[in-house]
């Protein structure tokens, strides 16, 4: 092993070597096989020398010529060897500054020390600088001079003039490395500012823009830097560059952070309810009387009703939550969230309280009659993301949010609207305390739950639901039990509660529509002074549609859904039965051609 192998036509290659050369094709008749070996002694490798040629020997000079190469090839793999595991322990040293520099909060001169310090260990110098490179029509820069072995100081911004070195490599943007012949050829101020330097290396960092300058001094036991002594400088500034740009990133990132925090809390505190409103709910607590169908899917407040929406809601609340009499405190912060939430909503025709408080109504009822498919705690999530589904609900679509570059698109993927009623929600939530007794991992999944549902209320996620669980239902698989399969039917709840006012009597339900198709016309007049034509659905010019508007979103929306809902949970058939009767008078007006006119307000009937 590591020994020279030289065979020429006279050797006995069955006898010397059975396995062979270790390759196939022509056998060679002279060969010379030589070891790549270290400095340490390691195999790195074989050169291998042949010819098939019996009447051409290997000379004296050949063979000499052979191990020449072979030195020269291990002394390179030595080489390379050497500076591999030097780049590993550079690298490896970097990535430890990174995490320093994550530990201590993107802290940038944790970094760029350090940075430094790499690149002192891997080129032997006397000193290493780095300038801060600042934008501006002035060259200005902050200098961080070494002032110890392992101390830098940062000195104040000051603006580039004259001559100055650094202000010369970056306006030329190159390198500057001068050895000890080329810095004793230098004059006049030039020759002033490297007094005591023997040799020196300047290298900008950056591309299109010099965001800083790695300054080297005086390299020890050589005369001028390498260009390997080049790649490192880079190497490090890169880190100081990244440093200060992700610190300041960072700093950003944190003000913000603050003012968000700083807007939740004022907008919660503006959202505290008026004296008056307190004093009507005082009232109407100690003369609260339910109204009689209360408790069923017919159930719709009449306009003298209207008022007493937030005791109606609180009612339901204290049911849900199991508030004693005596329990005060709670049922206080129950009601602090239900005032709040009614002034989170707008004062809209149909994205309003008001409808918000009849989807509360409908979850209510539904998971009431079926206690045992849900918890407690789903029932709570499941009650709160209904009061606060459409909360600050802006009375257009998320198509109106994605074409007009709302900046909720820049907040969020999709969902636009429900990821922001979400968003209210919990802070509502969070500011209230109504889930104060809860620890942090019951309180996370609470959250999770009110988030997961008023996302689902998004109704381009309907049909996807709404085939899953079609086909689930004809494989008759439907398990409670089964996480997904509850998902579903939770989405379809939400989906129902939603729509709930097409099971109402057909004069409420003519009513939301109208209202519903004022938002539509408003939001349609915003398109058209963006330039973006709306669908006809949303045209005042094609309001005479709008009974055929209804009983296509009734076929296609509403009575599917019902319908899978009915056959999960039997005692919701009601839903399902009332809007077949809604959307069996939608037909009706369609088939006399009457129509309600936007215009004058009052019914059209045909001539």
């Amino acid at each position: 092993m590591g020994q020279n192998l030289i065979l020429d036509h006279d050797s006995d290659y069955g006898t010397l070597y059975p396995l062979g050369i270790g390759r196939g094709g022509l056998k060679p008749v002279h060969l010379i096989s030589t070891p790549i070996l270290t400095q340490n002694g390691d195999c790195k490798g074989v050169f291998e020398f042949s010819n098939i040629s019996p009447n051409k020997t290997f000379t004296k000079a050949q063979t000499d010529m052979c191990s020449c190469m072979v030195g020269w090839f291990g002394q390179s793999v030595t080489i390379k060897t050497v500076q591999y595991a030097s780049n590993v322990d550079i690298y490896q040293s970097l990535f430890d500054a990174l995490g320093r520099f994550q530990t201590y909060h993107g802290d940038p001169e944790i970094l760029i020390s350090d940075a430094l310090k790499v690149l002192r260990n891997a080129v032997p110098m006397d000193k290493v600088n780095y300038y801060e490179v600042h934008d501006g029509p002035e060259l200005r820069c902050r200098l961080r001079a070494q002032v110890g072995n392992d101390k830098w100081q940062i000195f104040p911004e000051y603006t580039l003039k004259g001559e100055d070195i650094i202000r010369m490599v970056l306006i030329n943007r190159n390198i500057k490395n001068m050895s000890r012949e080329d810095i004793s050829l230098l004059k006049g101020p030039m020759k002033h500012q490297f007094r005591g330097v023997f040799s020196y290396l300047c290298v900008p960092i950056g591309i299109k823009i010099i965001r800083g300058v790695v300054e080297l001094i005086n390299k020890k036991d050589a005369d001028a830097f390498a260009d390997s002594d080049v790649d490192e400088a880079v190497r490090c500034g890169i880190h100081c560059v990244a440093g200060l740009f992700y610190s300041k990133l960072y700093s950003k990132k944190q003000k913000i952070y603050a003012m968000c925090e700083n807007q939740n809390k004022t907008l919660a505190h503006h959202m505290t309810p008026c004296s008056h409103e307190l004093d009507l709910v005082a009232y109407q607590k100690a003369n609260l009387t339910m109204p009689d169908n209360f408790f069923t899917f017919a159930y719709y407040p009449k306009e003298e009703e209207l008022p007493n929406l937030t005791s109606y809601a609180w009612f339901i609340f204290r049911d849900v939550f199991h508030v004693q009499k005596s329990d005060v405190e709670k049922s206080n912060k129950l009601l602090n969230f239900i005032l709040k939430t009614k002034q989170g909503y707008r004062n809209l025709p149909y994205h309003n309280f008001e409808h918000a408080f009849i989807f509360c109504h409908c979850m209510y009822i539904i998971t009431g009659l079926n206690t045992d498919l849900f918890s407690d705690m789903e029932r709570k999530a499941l009650i709160i993301a209904a009061i606060c589904h459409d909360i600050d609900h802006p009375g257009t679509t998320n198509k109106f949010i994605e074409d007009t570059e709302h900046h909720l698109t820049l907040l969020y993927h999709d969902s636009f609207l429900e990821n922001h009623h979400a968003s209210i929600c919990r802070m509502l939530v969070q500011s209230c305390g109504i889930f104060s007794e809860l620890n942090s991992e019951k309180y996370g999944l609470v959250i999770k739950n009110i988030n997961s549902a008023i996302t689902a209320t998004d109704l381009s996620l309907y049909f996807s639901a709404r085939y899953k669980m079609m086909d689930i239902l004809m494989n008759n698989s439907f398990s409670p039990k089964n996480k997904t399969h509850k998902e579903l039917l939770t989405a379809m709840m939400l989906t129902a509660c939603d729509l709930c006012g097409q099971c109402k009597t057909f004069r409420v339900t003519e009513r939301l529509c109208r209202n519903l198709y004022k938002e539509f016309y408003a939001e349609a007049e915003l398109l058209l002074q963006n330039g973006i034509q709306p669908i006809c659905v949303m045209d005042k010019m094609y309001n005479s549609e709008v009974p055929k508007y209804q009983v296509q979103f009734n076929s296609e929306v509403c009575l599917p859904c019902y319908y899978i809902l009915s056959i999960i949970l039997e005692n919701t058939k009601e839903l399902h039965k009332r809007c077949f009767n809604i959307s069996e008078q939608w037909n009706r007006i369609c088939s006399t051609g009457s129509y309600w006119n936007v215009f004058t307000e009052e019914y059209i009937y045909p001539a």
